[in-house]
This record gives C-alpha cells, sequence and structure tokens, in this order.
C-alpha cells in the first residue's frame, strides 16, 4: 500500500482460502490461481481516470506491516457505481501445474472445448435478460453484443494488445460457429486467458463483467481511489457499515475511466473493509 497504488488488491484473492484468519482484504498469495487483469496486458486500465493514487487509513493504526492485527480494517475512499444482479459461472477446470506437460496440455483442450460452450450459454442469458427488458431496437442489441464479447475478452488479445478493432465481432461469431480462422483463434486464445476462475455478471444498470468466483448477486462495483480497474465489495450483514473485499472486476464501459469523476464529487465515501 506504499506505493498508493491499490495493485496489492488485485493478488492472491482467486483461490483464497476460506478458513484463513485474515481480514478479507488480505490476500493469500499461496493459492494463487489466475493473475489479476492489470498484469495480464502491457496497456493499462484506467478505471479510475485521474484519482490514481490514494491514502489508506487502517483500523486500528499500526505503522509496520508485520504488526497488523488480524482483525485490522482498511479504509479506503470511492464510490459505488453499480451492483451485481445476474451471475454465470465458468465451469472449474484444472489449474496448470507447469510441472507436467501432457497433465497442462489436458487441460487446454478441456478450456479450449469448455469456454465456447460457456460463452455461447452466457450469450444466450444476455440476450434474454434485454429482450425482457424490451431492449428491441437493432443499435440496442448490437451494442450489448459488442459489449458481451469485448466482456469475455476483458477488450484485450492474448499478447496484451487492445482494445481489439471491431472486425474481431465477426470472429467472435466465426469462433462460436466453430470455425477455425486466424481471428478465431486469436480471440478464443484471449476468452480462455481471461474466463478462467472468473464469472461472468450482469449489474443493475445493464453492464457486463467479469468477477471473482465468489461473487454473489447484490454485491457492489465499486471505483476505489487508487486502483486501475474496479472492485467488487460486499455489504457486512454482522457489522454495519463495513464491507467485504471480494475482488477485482472487468466491467465493460468503465475500465476506461468513463464513471471517473464521481470520485471528485458529493458522492464518495469511506468504505471500512473487514
Amino acid at each position: 500500500m506504499q506505493s498508493r497504488s491499490l495493485l496489492p488488491l488485485q493478488l492472491g484473492f482467486h483461490g483464497k482460502a476460506d478458513d484463513l484468519t485474515l481480514p478479507s482484504w488480505v490476500s493469500d498469495l499461496l493459492t494463487l490461481q489466475a493473475g489479476p487483469i492489470t498484469l495480464q496486458f502491457r496497456s493499462e486500465y484506467t478505471a479510475c481516470g485521474r484519482y490514481r493514487s490514494m491514502t489508506p487509513r487502517f483500523l486500528p493504526d499500526f505503522e509496520h506491516p508485520s504488526s497488523c492485527p488480524e482483525d485490522a480494517s482498511l479504509v479506503l475512499q470511492g464510490v459505488v457505481v453499480d451492483q451485481v444482479d445476474i451471475i454465470e459461472p465458468m465451469p472449474e477446470v484444472p489449474i496448470y501445474t507447469g510441472t507436467d506437460f501432457d497433465e497442462d496440455e489436458e487441460t487446454l483442450m478441456l478450456r479450449h472445448e469448455l469456454t465456447p460452450l460457456t460463452c455461447g450459454r452466457w450469450l444466450t442469458i444476455v440476450n434474454a435478460h434485454f429482450s425482457n427488458h424490451h431492449t428491441d431496437l437493432t443499435a440496442e442489441r448490437e451494442e450489448h453484443y459488442t459489449a458481451f464479447w469485448r466482456t469475455i475478452i476483458a477488450d484485450r488479445l492474448f499478447d496484451g494488445t487492445g482494445p481489439p478493432g471491431p472486425e474481431f465481432s465477426q470472429h467472435f461469431q466465426d469462433w462460436q460457429a466453430g470455425m477455425v480462422t486466424k481471428g478465431a483463434i486469436e480471440l478464443r486464445n484471449a476468452a480462455v486467458m481471461h474466463c478462467v476462475c472468473r464469472n461472468f455478471i450482469l449489474t443493475d444498470g445493464g453492464r457486463s463483467g467479469l468477477a471473482p468466483t465468489t461473487t454473489r448477486a447484490g454485491d457492489l462495483v465499486c471505483l476505489l481511489r487508487g486502483g486501475d480497474v474496479p472492485f467488487v465489495l460486499r455489504r457486512e450483514d454482522m457489522r454495519k457499515g463495513c464491507y467485504r473485499f471480494v475482488g477485482e472486476a472487468y466491467v465493460h464501459g468503465i475500465m476506461q475511466g468513463e464513471a471517473s469523476e464521481r470520485l471528485g464529487g458529493d458522492e464518495v465515501q469511506e468504505f471500512e473493509i473487514i
């Protein structure tokens, strides 16, 4: 946290053990299963715009990380942008071990098989959702379709370049149709990388995203000062006014600072994360 950046909050939360006596905002690097979306790309996100530094507070206060109490709270400033409405999981697949080539190759093939099927199911749910909300205009349907294929690749290709051009809309269709083209393979590789250990979400505001597998309906999509990406927080039932940290998220439409000016307005609040 001394860097005044929230990048440490993007490490070690996928696969974090439930029985650890750690505050929700403390990561568990021993169970790291998927890299944070910021570190997977050379081109950064700028969800917080010009509010990319922060001054954290801790309750109770302590001088050095080694003296952090088990019940310490992290206090950050930010805004609630949206709320999670629908969650659709990605089927669990083994994690690459790096020690068994044949096993890792089988895992890769399984991901190649499951990811297009799962993304096709997600797209069906998205179409049904917006149809139920009377989205009849062709332009609006096209907007949701574009948001969807950009979401499942976090708007970046496997090599970190992006955002991809509009021609990838056709590449997505080719991939879903089982065609083996250069563009379809590029999109497949990006989707396989970004969807692992993440669930697809739709928010109350109609935004699509990728969020941690522990995300629940009703969780809050927040922008926190000092963060490159949005974060998912959960209201704590047992301690009024407190929150639990769920993890980072890709939420299409707010990744490049589109909602960042709210961090300088009257909506800003303090989140005590336990």
